[in-house]
């Protein structure tokens, strides 16, 4: 093991011992029940591990803290959205699926086109089943921005069809 290696296991070691029960408390606070809660836990030393040379090691205890719960926060929105991230389709199996009441192609090609170009090619990633994270590395984005972008386009798709095909309430 390299002297690099040996530093990286003591201040994780140390972080652990420290903040254990911080990250503990953090994540059944955040999670429903044990088993999500241990999962969490998980996620959180993983990414605290791949995150580590990222922390300056002359951080007072309170810097640590402020960049662990970031940190934190980070893990647990990142599990939120995956765990609500709806089922996508890949284009060429959208294009192959009948017609019905509940799906209408015209409509939904009709309701893109609405879209500037740059939003048209983040709709047609999604449907090609990128996630927002894979999304973002793509075009040199935070995963953050790249669900805001997303958000908004939805947003967008939805006012157009409400001012163009929704049908008034009396």
């Amino acid at each position: 093991m390299s002297t690099g290696d040996y530093d990286k296991n003591c201040r994780y070691d140390a972080l652990l011992h420290d903040f254990g029960r911080h990250i503990a408390s953090f994540c059944s606070r955040h999670a429903v029940g044990r088993g999500e809660t241990r999962e969490l836990v998980q996620d959180v030393m993983v990414a605290l591990w791949q995150k580590l040379d990222n922390l300056d090691p002359a951080s007072t205890p309170r810097q640590v803290n402020r960049w662990l719960h970031k940190l934190m926060r980070q893990v647990v929105f990142d599990r939120y959205f995956r765990r609500r991230q709806p089922t996508t389709v890949p284009l060429d199996e959208v294009a192959r699926m009948p017609e019905s009441e509940d799906y209408d192609r015209e409509l939904l090609d009709d309701l893109v086109a609405r879209l500037d170009p740059d939003e048209q090619q983040l709709i047609a990633e999604r449907f090609e089943g990128y996630t927002p994270a894979e999304m973002a590395e793509r075009h040199h984005t935070t995963v953050n921005t790249m669900n805001q972008r997303l958000s908004r386009i939805t947003k967008k798709l939805k006012t157009i069809y409400e001012q163009q095909y929704a049908t008034p309430t009396p």
